[in-house]
């Protein structure tokens, strides 16, 4: 029997010592296999994100280069080549970051240009020529930097080129809009003017036209944005103006017309008498400058009898009512 159990008790040790020495290999194993899973699922998501940005199009070569690379990578991983594995991966996410840089910079090339075009098409040359020249210098950079495949460096330089030429582009906005404000102005002015402001609001008249002299100055010189401030105060004004002389002369009696007046809706105005029907009170008051009811012209000036009593009132009504035409 002691002869039977020791090569037995051997037999044990020998597998014991097998087993403990593949406990020691597995870990170093696992690592190797798990840094390999790792690497490959990072391979395929920056494969993605470059197809994302447009790599297909913009870096096929490099967006090819990755996907073969991966390939390999994945069948290494099946065959438990882990370290081959690994290395393919790593050299798969690398061609697809280059080529989602790539693509990124062609992109960005591509749009600085149409932005230097979309703004060439409003006249930025002209109002904004220093920022225009900018952008076309950038752009030639960025084109230059992306043919040594310094993608980096393109996609930055051509960032500024639409930076620059966007600017441009929203300067013209504003010079234009200011050009506009600027006439806008001079046309309430005159309004104001033609409704007596000279004489019924001549404070906020001259606050108009003061602040219509610093917008066309600011203008000159270029300062879009006090030109528009400028312009739109002096508008402001003058409307204000243009109301006040309006309430002035309508406490005094005094009408001016307007292109498309006549008696009856002079007389329909809730700030006159608010009956159309009263026509005919107006008409009586300024027979000098009246010659025909039907005729009454832009700027004219009628005085409005407001003092009359109410036999005058009914007379005014009877007669707008036997009249041929009642709209006068």
């Amino acid at each position: 029997m002691k002869k039977i159990l020791i090569p037995l008790v051997s037999i044990i040790l020998i597998f014991t010592s097998c087993a403990e020495k593949k406990e020691l290999i597995k870990p170093e194993e696992n690592k190797a296999m798990e840094d390999a899973r790792v690497a490959i699922e990072e391979a395929k998501k920056d494969i993605s994100e470059a197809k994302v940005v447009g790599a297909d199009k913009y870096a096929k070569d490099l967006l090819d280069s990755a996907d073969s690379k991966l390939t390999v990578a994945e069948e290494s991983f099946s065959k438990k080549d882990y370290g081959v594995a690994l290395n393919f991966a790593k050299k798969a996410s690398e061609d697809a970051k280059l080529a989602k840089l790539k693509a990124l910079s062609a992109k960005a090339i591509e749009q600085a240009g149409n932005d230097i075009n979309s703004a060439k098409e409003v006249k930025a040359d002209e109002i904004a020529p220093d920022l225009m020249k900018s952008a076309e210098d950038n752009f030639k950079l960025a084109q230059n930097s992306f043919e040594n495949k310094d993608y980096t460096n393109a996609l930055e330089l051509a960032k500024k080129a639409s930076e620059d030429a966007n600017s441009a582009k929203k300067l013209v906005e504003l010079a234009n809009k200011a050009k506009n404000l600027i006439e806008q102005a001079k046309l309430d002015i005159e309004e104001a003017k033609k409704m007596g402001a000279k004489k019924y609001a001549p404070e906020l008249l001259k606050s108009a036209e003061d602040n219509l002299a610093k917008a066309i100055s600011s203008n000159e010189a270029k300062d879009y944005l006090k030109a528009i401030e400028y312009a739109s105060k002096a508008s402001d004004d003058a409307k204000a103006a243009k109301a006040s002389s309006e309430g002035e002369k309508t406490k005094k009696g005094v009408y001016t017309v307007i292109k498309g007046d006549c008696l009856w809706n002079i007389s329909k105005d809730k700030k006159i008498y608010g009956d159309p029907f009263m026509w005919p009170l107006i008409y009586k008051a300024n027979k000098d400058k009246i010659k025909n009811p039907d005729l009454i012209y832009p700027n004219q000036e009628f005085v409005i009898p407001f003092n009359y009593d109410e036999k005058e009132k009914n007379e005014a009504i009877d007669a707008a009512k036997k009249a041929p035409y009642k709209k006068r």
